[in-house]
């Protein structure tokens, strides 16, 4: 699989779980107080050896009590007591693990966020969370997504063009 592929793969997930659990209606963004449409960003670096990508949307953020709730029930995290809110936050990494309330096109399969972490680690890279804010008794909490890969995926066949 080339790069593009693989970085296809990777967006296709990430925008996905934007849309389906992160980014509000209309209708409830504008009672928030934001925009009626929703923010996604992405700030690519090539830093040295590696290509950094952070990823956030201005959507609700991270339903860790839902989170923690379903990671209870597949025994990732041990007790109801835990309250380190990255490690919850990173369990949706896990195979199989979806906080959606029901199954549709997009999301409920439990397939996605694990699919990211597979396709990044399968290129020798890490992908991680970073929270916005350390408030373990939110309900949403924002955030961004952390993807660090070799620097030689940001460069694959070049064309060269004639000037003139």
């Amino acid at each position: 699989e080339d790069a593009a592929s693989m970085l296809n793969q990777i967006f296709m997930h990430i925008f996905r779980n934007s849309m389906d659990h992160g980014i509000e209606s209309k209708e409830d963004r504008v009672k928030a107080g934001k925009s009626a449409e929703g923010k996604i960003n992405i700030d690519v670096a090539l830093r040295r050896d590696s290509l950094l990508i952070r990823y956030w949307d201005d959507g609700r953020g991270l339903n860790l009590k839902r989170i923690k709730q379903k990671a209870l029930q597949n025994q990732l995290i041990k007790d109801d007591n835990s309250s380190d809110v990255e490690e919850i936050a990173n369990c949706i990494f896990h195979s199989g693990f979806s906080s959606a309330e029901k199954v549709t096109e997009i999301s409920g399969r439990g397939v996605g966020m694990d699919a990211v972490k597979r396709f990044v680690e399968d290129q020798q890279g890490v992908v991680a969370i970073k929270l916005s804010k350390n408030a373990a008794d939110a309900d949403f909490l924002p955030f961004e997504m952390h993807i660090r890969l070799p620097a030689d995926l940001a460069v694959t066949n070049i064309d060269t063009y004639d000037a003139a």
